[in-house]
């Protein structure tokens, strides 16, 4: 698999994408400063806006900040 074409799912957790795209830049042999990058790119658009305002520096810290969008964004969606 490409990195082109690794996107985060709908309805596909964080965690999952993650494992994914960790699997994949792995095989590919990237650094850190693409795999965030990558990581970005990929994300469902409604969770990148929140990551985006989080100012997160590195990978980890990426993940984490989705992590919380994720819970905000779905409990945003329950109380409609």
């Amino acid at each position: 698999m490409d990195t082109e074409s690794l996107n985060q799912a709908p309805g596909e957790l964080v965690d999952e994408y993650a494992a994914s795209l960790q699997k994949t830049v792995k095989a590919v042999g990237v650094g850190d400063d693409v795999t965030k990058h990558i990581f970005m790119r990929g994300l469902r658009t409604e969770l990148r806006s929140h990551v985006i305002q989080s100012n997160a520096t590195t990978y980890e810290d990426l993940v984490k900040a989705v992590h919380t969008a994720e819970i905000t964004v779905s409990q945003a969606l329950s109380l409609r």
